[in-house]
């Protein structure tokens, strides 16, 4: 990561600490500033109108923009950098793989902060290197699990999912999470499983999502390859007009921060996301994530540089955007 410059300095310097685990890093940053301090709605919420920008005070033409970050619990250094994010203002919201080792260890730090915008990464699937079972237990839910009673590493088209184990296991992911004190924002699915696999898993995450009152991430362009999610649109959740996330061959290492900044520029009106996979390099984080394959300890490191960045956050300011987070797309969801 030589090419990250102040950020990656602070990051390497960081790397003992990392070892002392994110715990330490929270005990640091409680005096700082609130969590989660964006460019909020200008005006309360009104009734009897038809988009979420209007509801937020805004015109209907108005750019809504959630700064995303996705796979929190997954290793102590992931943890960190969403810490730093949240606490930076850098990210509007993020989303905890309950299954993961380090998502109790992020819910300490998130207590006595009732406005952070967090939800459940739904997560059916492990790391190489690193293995976690379902939250359900591996009785409960079989066809979920490995001979060794572990979340696989990957589900491809052929691996059959009995779809009642597998809202067992949604439903045993949420309540676990609000166990560990999250006044949850929204659910959303790691690797997009639970959103693109089948029409049939679709269902059942929006079951759960009716029940629970929370919205999911569903882009438009996913109806093309999945029409199942339009049937939800301004009922369960909001469609996203743009989803923005990076490709390796979208940009060069150090083009990184200008690409997602590009892609702010031209959001429509509308609700948009630019979610990202944020970490602070450290061995740790290359255990878990490679940097040998694409979301590696790198890759992390390069997004937690570009939601940090003045270039991006002038990007926002160009495109005319108000930045959320999923709590405001819940409770308009909730109030219609």
């Amino acid at each position: 990561m030589e090419t990250r410059g102040s950020v990656t300095e602070r990051a390497i310097g960081r790397r003992e600490f990392l070892v002392a685990g994110a715990a330490t890093l929270a005990a640091g940053v409680a005096g700082c500033h609130s969590p989660g301090m964006r460019r909020r709605p200008s005006a309360s919420p009104r009734s009897n109108v038809s988009s979420l920008a209007e509801w937020l005070g805004h015109p209907a033409t108005t750019p809504l923009l959630i700064v995303h970050a996705d796979d929190v619990g997954i290793a102590r250094a992931e943890n960190a950098a969403t810490i730093e994010a949240f606490e930076r203002g850098a990210i509007d919201s993020a989303s905890v793989m309950i299954p993961c080792p380090y998502a109790a260890e992020f819910a300490a730090w998130a207590r006595g902060r009732p406005r952070l915008d967090v939800g459940v990464h739904f997560t059916l699937t492990s790391q190489e290197n690193v293995r976690w079972g379902p939250v359900a237990g591996a009785t409960r839910v079989p066809s979920l699990v490995d001979e060794n009673g572990m979340l696989p590493v990957r589900w491809d088209a052929s691996r059959p999912m009995n779809l009642a184990e597998l809202e067992i296991e949604l439903r045993a992911q949420v309540a676990r999470a609000r166990e560990l004190g999250f006044d949850l924002t929204h659910v959303e699915g790691h690797q997009h499983i639970v959103q693109l696999r089948s029409a049939e898993v679709f269902a059942t995450l929006a079951r759960v999502a009716r029940d629970e009152r929370l919205p999911f991430r569903f882009p438009r362009e996913w109806l093309e390859r999945a029409p199942w999610g339009a049937a939800t649109f301004g009922t369960l959740t909001v469609p996203l007009e743009r989803m923005i996330t990076i490709r390796p061959r979208d940009a060069r290492d150090d083009q990184w921060t200008a690409w997602y900044a590009a892609q702010v520029r031209a959001i429509p009106a509308g609700l948009s996301e630019l979610f990202v996979h944020i970490g602070v390099p450290s061995d740790e984080l290359r255990h878990v994530v490679p940097d040998t394959g694409n979301w590696g300890s790198a890759w992390r490191g390069r997004d937690l540089a570009a939601v940090e960045s003045a270039e991006l956050a002038a990007a926002v300011r160009d495109a005319g955007a108000v930045r959320i987070g999923w709590r405001e797309v819940r409770d308009y969801l909730r109030a219609i």
